[in-house]
């Protein structure tokens, strides 16, 4: 297992240290309020998985390639100047803070095992960017990310 957690460390210190020496953040705000509008949306790649396949990610045998289709799918993203950010999430929910149950399941058989952020100049784009995730995933869904019309008032804005 510490293998693994070194691996994953590895990896995100590369995304991390690519997207800071190219100038960009690793998340972007949303421009400001009334700023012109620029031709990228946000969005979000959520990556649904089978239990078994999430088993993968700790498992002496099959982590490595488990991972290895991820960072391909990051340098993709990244190749194609799109990746903003995104994590794998833990197999488990830790806690719901807020009505009964828990959002995993809204896939059928399957649990929210990450996600990506990414930008694209259409949706047509971004759809042909999310298909490319590994073929681990059950299921990918992608969403364009919304303008807060609040935004500007928001506290350490």
């Amino acid at each position: 297992m510490p293998v693994v957690v070194a691996r994953r460390a590895v990896v995100t210190m590369l995304v991390a240290a690519a997207f800071l020496s190219s100038g960009r953040a690793l998340a972007q705000a949303p421009a400001p309020m009334g700023a012109p509008k620029t031709t990228e949306q946000l969005y979000t790649v959520l990556i649904y998985e089978r239990p078994a396949d999430l088993a993968n990610r700790t498992s002496a045998a099959k982590s490595d390639a488990y991972w290895t289709s991820y960072d391909n799918f990051a340098a993709a993203l990244m190749k194609a100047g799109a990746l903003r950010g995104g994590s794998a999430l833990d197999e488990k929910v830790t806690v719901t803070v807020r009505g009964t149950g828990s959002a995993d399941g809204a896939v059928s058989g399957a649990r929210l095992g990450g996600y990506f952020v990414i930008a694209a100049p259409t949706r047509a784009a971004a759809e042909a960017l999310a298909k490319l995730a590994p073929s681990a995933a059950l299921a990918v869904e992608l969403r364009p990310h919304r303008d807060n019309p609040h935004a500007a008032n928001m506290p350490g804005k």
